[in-house]
């Protein structure tokens, strides 16, 4: 078995800068691809989110980021009482998983 790979839970950071829309559009696109007819991804999400609304947007929302060796590869936004609900995680490590 190969060991896990270690990376650091942080939050996010303007300097993250748009890696995290990235993350959500490729874990909604590629990931859930299997689970999710076309139409159901592209309402979810269009385009991948970037810009200054969504940094505003995630600091906010005091996003949490996974990163390992500053590249970030995960992306968990709190609900209202804090708790992580949903993680988007960057195809290439939930595939490993």
């Amino acid at each position: 078995m190969a060991p896990c790979p270690t990376f650091e839970i942080g939050p996010f950071s303007p300097a993250d800068a748009d890696a995290p829309g990235i993350i959500v559009f490729n874990a909604v696109h590629d990931s859930a691809a299997a689970f999710h007819r076309i139409a159901q991804r592209q309402a979810r999400a269009p385009a991948a989110p970037a810009g200054p609304a969504w940094v505003s947007r995630l600091t906010a929302e005091r996003t949490f980021v996974a990163r390992q060796r500053d590249v970030s590869l995960g992306v968990m936004p709190p609900d209202e009482d804090g708790y992580i609900d949903l993680a988007s995680v960057a195809p290439r490590i939930s595939e490993k998983a």
